[in-house]
């Protein structure tokens, strides 16, 4: 689902920039999904999950609720889109925060949404800046690679729970997604001699605001819902 509604905003969005842009996006979401799933093939392959749990069986999906959580969707992601459309090399990292925002709230209530949206935001950013303070100790591949490694591997023992969190798994996932989201567009930034830390700086406020805004949809549509339905469409 992420994949789809990153591929539905960011190549028009890009398309409006330079129609060598789209063909670039298409073309690296194409070989990222393929190369992606030929990883995880192997790796599922040579280290098998031995605590493997079965699926259970299908549930009947509820309609209403699906409804509820596109409409959720819809609206963390039409306003971000329609402000990319406009300026495309300003927005383009917005949206594909606002692609994983809008798919990770329609499991949040207003409750969790706060922590989660904005401080997983706030954390990507924080370990974004500790890898590129890193960098300056050596500003090689090599290095990079290293400081990357350690910070997936210090994710990925609270993504999957071998260390205990008292975040979900969505909280770190976010993490993640947003240190990549800082990361890449501040190497491209120092390779073309622009300025790292403003731009740094402006990507944290624009994608600390639409976390911002994303919990407050979230927070607005759910007292609308809770108006006209007497339980909370989350458990």
């Amino acid at each position: 689902m992420s994949i789809l509604l990153l591929t539905i905003t960011m190549i028009p969005v890009a398309g409006v920039q330079e129609q060598a842009v789209a063909m670039a996006v298409i073309q690296a979401l194409a070989v990222g999904v393929v190369l992606a799933a030929v990883i995880g093939l192997l790796v599922y392959t040579l280290l098998p999950d031995l605590h493997a749990i079965k699926s259970p069986q299908p549930i009947a999906p509820d309609v209403e609720n699906a409804l509820w959580v596109a409409l959720r969707g819809v609206v963390i992601v039409l306003p971000v889109l329609l402000l990319a459309l406009q300026n495309p090399s300003l927005y383009m990292a917005a949206i594909m925060k606002t692609s994983n925002l809008a798919q990770q709230a329609g499991s949040l209530s207003a409750k969790e949404a706060g922590r989660e949206l904005v401080g997983s935001t706030l954390l990507g950013g924080l370990l974004a800046l500790l890898i590129w303070c890193g960098l300056t100790l050596w500003p090689t591949l090599w290095m990079f690679t290293l400081w990357m490694t350690l910070a997936f591997c210090w994710l990925g023992l609270r993504l999957y729970r071998i260390q205990r969190s008292a975040y979900p798994p969505s909280f770190w996932l976010n993490v993640m997604i947003t240190m990549v989201i800082f990361l890449g567009p501040a190497v491209q930034d120092s390779a073309n001699g622009n300025d790292v830390m403003s731009a740094a700086l402006i990507r944290l406020a624009l994608l600390t605001a639409v976390a911002l805004y994303a919990w407050g949809a979230i927070y607005v549509l759910e007292r609308a819902w809770l108006r006209f339905h007497p339980v909370s469409p989350h458990p």
